[in-house]
């Protein structure tokens, strides 16, 4: 009854893939789990504070965010310690090539 084409466009929109990606549900989270033990008000390492959207949006603005979590060759590699898995760097990725919206 159903394609493989339906299949797979469900398993890709499960994965993120097609789905909407905003900051206060996708982004946000990873943030909060990945980046604020060092970068938020009280601890602002390195004078970044991503306990607000434009903190988090100075970094993209910039740069250092995805080159940092991208593990860039001139950047800091974040988070310390280990690597954001590939679903986290494809939602961040996703949220920045749209704009890094407030949304």
């Amino acid at each position: 009854m159903f394609g493989s084409k339906f299949l797979f466009g469900a398993v890709f929109s499960l994965l993120g893939k097609t789905a909407t990606v905003t900051y206060s549900k996708s982004v946000a989270p990873i943030i909060n789990t990945a980046c604020l033990g060092c970068h938020s008000s009280a601890l602002a390492s390195g004078g970044y504070n991503f306990s607000t959207h434009a903190g988090v949006k100075a970094a993209v603005t910039n740069g250092r965010l995805m080159g940092s979590i991208n593990y860039l060759t001139g950047f800091s590699a974040m988070p310390q310690g280990y690597k954001l898995i590939s679903c986290q760097l494809a939602t961040i990725k996703k949220w920045v090539a749209a704009g890094a919206l407030n949304n």
